[in-house]
């Protein structure tokens, strides 16, 4: 086994980085960063801030990189790139990573891509192990799948990730404990969300973390903002969610009567719907030959027809 040629970047002050040049390498050469001397590899391409110092290449060695108040180990033969501190952005890990010491769980793999925020907290990588993080400061945990990549808000909240398992949450990103008592309605009166395991779930970054978007368990009726409207979304399909609650975008489970502006009309199974922040229908597909008011008149629009609405319910824009 080859072992590791570890080159020490020393931390030094931060100076601004900003990424103006870059060049193609003929052969081995060692350039200077922010913080040290690194070689780079020949046939790479790096890329200097305004002083002349790397910001972006590819070492040809291991090279140990100050991140935060401590280091990181990043694989030679694999491009880097650093913040305007000097601090590593991103980089191939040589080893595994914990973010937390706390959590045991918290770690993510060698031999993957990982990217850390300015101040050296780790904001995406690949878990080792299955792992457990809330999705808010007072909020339950969530299980994410190992060997997918979970991300995370500067502020140190779970951002996105994959569901190790199936799970109950609401719209507005409370979890409830499963029981046979509350399976379709949280402590809170709201219904609650199954969501798909092996699927990518979203947080927003508000301070509660509320639900940004999923994927269905189940067939299940969800309501838009407002309460404005209610249908019933497709098992397997993504959906969105607005910051205050509500669905805003979703592929419906069946045809559909809904509210659009000042009229109510139907669109049809298996395609996308979007609301607006009212909870009224923005876009969608009809399920029947449907009169809709324009801009200046009123028009028939086709079966099969995607309409685009505005806030009146007049279609702007279509296609089929």
């Amino acid at each position: 086994m080859v072992s590791k040629l570890l080159i020490w970047c020393m931390f030094l002050p931060a100076v601004i980085i900003t990424a103006q040049e870059s060049e193609r390498l003929v052969s081995d050469q060692y350039l200077s960063t922010p913080t040290c001397s690194v070689e780079f590899m020949a046939g790479t391409t790096v890329v200097y801030n305004n002083l002349g110092k790397v910001v972006s290449g590819t070492p040809t060695k291991d090279v140990t990189v100050n991140v935060g108040s401590t280091t990181v180990c990043v694989q030679g033969g694999e491009s880097f790139e650093l913040h305007e501190s000097g601090s590593l952005s991103s980089g191939v890990l040589c080893e595994t990573h914990c973010r937390n010491s706390h959590n045991p769980k918290d770690c993510y793999q060698a031999g993957t891509r990982a990217k850390f925020g300015p101040s050296g907290t780790l904001i995406s990588g690949i878990l080792t192990d299955d792992a457990d993080f809330s999705s808010s400061s007072t909020g339950p945990r969530v299980t994410f799948r190992a060997n997918t990549c979970v991300n995370f808000y500067s502020h140190g909240r779970v951002k996105s990730g994959v569901l190790a398992e199936n799970i109950y949450l609401e719209d507005r990103g409370l979890i409830v404990p499963l029981s046979a008592s509350t399976r379709k309605f949280g402590d809170t009166g709201r219904y609650r969300i199954e969501f798909k395991r092996g699927t990518s779930i979203k947080f927003y970054s508000n301070i509660r973390s509320y639900l940004a978007s999923g994927t269905l368990a189940e067939d299940q009726y969800l309501t838009s903002p407002y309460g404005a409207n209610r249908a019933l979304f497709q098992e397997g399909s993504g959906v969105e969610f607005a910051i205050s609650g509500g669905v805003i975008k979703g592929v419906l489970a069946k045809e559909s009567y809904l509210e659009n502006g000042d009229c109510r009309s139907q669109f049809a199974a298996d395609s996308a719907v979007h609301f607006d922040r009212k909870g009224r229908v923005v876009k969608g597909t009809l399920c029947q030959d449907t009169y809709l008011p324009t801009l200046n008149s009123r028009a028939k629009f086709d079966r099969g027809t995607t309409v685009q609405l505005d806030e009146q319910g007049r279609v702007i824009d279509w296609y089929k």
